[in-house]
C-alpha cells in the first residue's frame, strides 16, 4: 500500500491530470476589460510588464496548435522567426524555438507544451521525488543531494538532453548581439521550464546552450516541482529573480502535487506567485508559504487561456510600474529581450 502522503498525491494527480489532458488542448483567446494590478486600487506591482507575461502566455498555449504550420503562425505573430518545434517520441515532449525579428533586441524564446498525450499524464502521476543532480547529472555545479525534484517531469525534460540546448544555439547564430534566453510553458510545460532554466543555468551536462546574457522564466500555471531545497537552489541560481510564476485564483493545478514544507521531501511553489483574479483586472502577490495556505480551487476550467490570457490582457501595467492601455491578445509588441525582473 501506498504510503499516506503518495496516495494522496497520486489521488490528486489522477484528477487533476485527466482534466488537464482535455482542458490543455481548448484555445480560446479573449480580451480582458480595463483593470488594475496591484495591492490597491490605481497601483502596480513593481517590475511587472503584463504585456510581455501575456506575448509569453500566448506562445505558451501556442504550442498545443496540432499542426505546425499553425505553431509557426502563432510565434510568428509575436515578432518570432526561425521557429523550430522539438518532439521527442520517447516521452512526447513538445517544445518550441524562435528567436526574436531583427530590429526587436536578441533574444531566444523556449515554449514548453503542456499535458497533451497519456504519455505526458502518466509523467504527471510520477510525483516520486528524485535528486536533480540525479536527474540531471554533471560535473559542474549542482543543487546538492537533498535538492529533490519530481521524477515524471525531470524524466521527460530529460529526453530532451543534448537536442533543445543545440536548437537554442541554432536560434541565436543569427542573432546581432548576445541574447537573453526567455523559458516559458504552461502546466506541465511551466514545470519543465522551471526545470529547464536551472538545468541550462548550470551547464549540466548536455544542457549547454551557449553564451547568453540572461535566463528568464515566465510559467504559467506552474505546477510544485520539489521540495524547499530544490527551491533554494532555484533562487541561488538567481532565477527566482528572473522569474514569474502566474496562477490563476481559482486554478487548482499550480497547489499539485500536495504542499508539506515541514519534509525534506515535501513539495513547494517556486518564489512569489503571482495570483491572477478572480476578477479581470485584479492580481495579487503571494509568497509560496502564504500560497500554500490557501484553499485549492476546485474548477478545472480555470486552468485554460479562456481565464489566463484575458486576466492578463486586463492588467495592462508596464514595467515603469504605471498603468497603460488596455492590451490586445497578442500584444502588438513583444519585448521579448527586456529582463525578467523581482515583482514587489
Amino acid at each position: 500500500m501506498a504510503p499516506p502522503k503518495l496516495a494522496v498525491n497520486i489521488l490528486i494527480g489522477v484528477i487533476v491530470c485527466g482534466f488537464v489532458a482535455i482542458i490543455s488542448l481548448v484555445q480560446l483567446r479573449g480580451h480582458g476589460r480595463r483593470g488594475m494590478l496591484g495591492f490597491a486600487p490605481g497601483t502596480c506591482v513593481p517590475g511587472f510588464d503584463a504585456s510581455l507575461a501575456l506575448c509569453a502566455a500566448v506562445a505558451a498555449f501556442g504550442t498545443y496548435e496540432k499542426e505546425d504550420e499553425n505553431r509557426v503562425k502563432v510565434f510568428e505573430s509575436l515578432n518570432l522567426t526561425n521557429v523550430k518545434t522539438i518532439f521527442e517520441e520517447e516521452s512526447e515532449v513538445l517544445a518550441v524555438v524562435a528567436a526574436t525579428a531583427r530590429g526587436t533586441g536578441p533574444a531566444v524564446v523556449v515554449a514548453f507544451r503542456g499535458t497533451a498525450t497519456d504519455k505526458n499524464i502518466n509523467e504527471d502521476l510520477n510525483s516520486r521525488e528524485k535528486p536533480f543532480d540525479e536527474m540531471f547529472p554533471g560535473s559542474g555545479r549542482g543543487c546538492g543531494a537533498h535538492a529533490r525534484v519530481h521524477f515524471g517531469w525531470s524524466h521527460a525534460l530529460g529526453t530532451m538532453k543534448d537536442v533543445l540546448a543545440d536548437a537554442i544555439k541554432d536560434a541565436a547564430k543569427d542573432l546581432h548581439g548576445t541574447p537573453r534566453l526567455l523559458i516559458t510553458g504552461h502546466s506541465m510545460g511551466a514545470a519543465t521550464a522551471n526545470l529547464a532554466a536551472a538545468a541550462l543555468v548550470m551547464k549540466r551536462d548536455g544542457w549547454d546552450a551557449g553564451q547568453v546574457s540572461g535566463v528568464d522564466v515566465i510559467a504559467v500555471a506552474p505546477p510544485r516541482t520539489g521540495n524547499h531545497y530544490w527551491r533554494d537552489c532555484y533562487a541561488s541560481l538567481g532565477l527566482e529573480e528572473h522569474s514569474w510564476q502566474l496562477a490563476y485564483a481559482k486554478d487548482p493545478v499550480p497547489q499539485y502535487p500536495a504542499y508539506n514544507s515541514n519534509e525534506a521531501g515535501g513539495y513547494v511553489s517556486l518564489g512569489q506567485i503571482l495570483q491572477l483574479g478572480p476578477e479581470n483586472g485584479t492580481a495579487e502577490l503571494l509568497p509560496s508559504p502564504l500560497f500554500a495556505k490557501q484553499k485549492p480551487g476546485g474548477n478545472f476550467k480555470y486552468h485554460s487561456r479562456k481565464y489566463y490570457e484575458p486576466a492578463l490582457a486586463s492588467l495592462h501595467c508596464g514595467s515603469n510600474g504605471n498603468l497603460g492601455e488596455p492590451l490586445s491578445t497578442p500584444p502588438a509588441q513583444c519585448r521579448w529581450s527586456a529582463s525578467v525582473g523581482v515583482l514587489g
